[in-house]
């Protein structure tokens, strides 16, 4: 979690459509953090988290 505090976009990865605007961060290679970026409010919005076989 400390990673998407200091700096979103230089560790996790974008993603494509359908699901463009949303990026991903693996944690602990099990589970997977689909999250957003308000740059503008300098805000990380947690969508989700999932255990990698659960997508």
């Amino acid at each position: 979690m400390q990673k998407l505090s200091e700096n979103p976009e230089l560790h996790g990865k974008p993603l494509r459509t359908p699901l463009h605007g949303y990026w991903e961060l693996y944690f602990e290679n099990s589970f997977r953090i689909i999250y957003t970026i308000d740059l503008e409010n300098n805000v990380v919005l947690i969508e989700a988290i999932k255990h990698k076989d659960e997508f």
